[in-house]
């Protein structure tokens, strides 16, 4: 559980130039998101919130607007304190920005970015904390078997539906070698005497059984 209070608000500017839908860019500025458990919770709910729908690509025009968080002590002169248990943070403002992103020429293939505020702003004060124990935190983050799908070899899916690739061995090998009946019509005659060999086009002579000598007495 988190509770903020909003001790700064100002809406969208006439200059909006984001198109609806198009998926938000995250900046998250100060240490405490990358050292404290406490701020790492709150990262990963303002992540949740803002992302939308995941995805695998996006275009480079499509990311057109950057939302910055940036947690900074409330009172400067003081610094941010954050409980043991991490059920308590004082002199912390979490402060939320949304900029519209412009791609300008550069003279080069990389474009030059700017950034322009479009709204909303706002400022939030951390108030009450209640987070689960890690223990608790990573058991409740456990998913069932069944729920996780596991990605099919040699398969894919597209708006088509699902395809699949087969891979075959080399088929030469046992065709040679595959058994086949033998008939009498494919076998080769040659005609008697110098004529054509049957099934090409070659001239020889014919190939006549030996005779025996007959046997003389004297």
């Amino acid at each position: 559980m988190l509770e903020l209070g909003i001790t700064k608000y100002e809406g969208f500017t006439d200059s909006t130039r984001v198109i609806a839908g198009s998926k938000p860019m995250m900046l998250f500025h100060g240490s405490l998101f990358n050292t404290n458990p406490t701020f790492q919770r709150i990262q990963n709910l303002f992540a949740d919130f803002f992302r939308g729908k995941i995805i695998e690509k996006v275009q480079l025009l499509g990311l057109d607007h950057v939302i910055d968080v940036t947690v900074r002590p409330t009172n400067p002169s003081k610094e941010i304190t954050v409980a043991d248990d991490g059920r308590s943070v004082e002199n912390a403002t979490i402060m939320v920005r949304h900029y519209a992103v412009a791609l300008k020429k550069s003279g080069t293939k990389i474009p030059k970015i700017e950034l322009t505020n479009v709204g909303p702003t706002i400022d939030f004060e951390v108030r009450r904390v209640a987070f689960a124990t890690p223990q608790m935190f990573k058991f409740t983050c456990k998913q069932p078997k069944g729920v996780i799908v596991k990605n099919a070899k040699n398969m894919s899916t597209d708006m088509l539906g699902q395809h699949g690739q087969l891979h075959l061995e080399a088929q030469t090998k046992k065709l040679a070698t595959m058994g086949t009946r033998k008939f009498k019509a494919h076998k080769r005659k040659r005609s008697s005497g110098m004529g054509l060999v049957e099934g090409s086009d070659e001239v020889g002579p014919s190939i006549l059984p030996k005779t025996k000598k007959p046997k003389t007495t004297q």
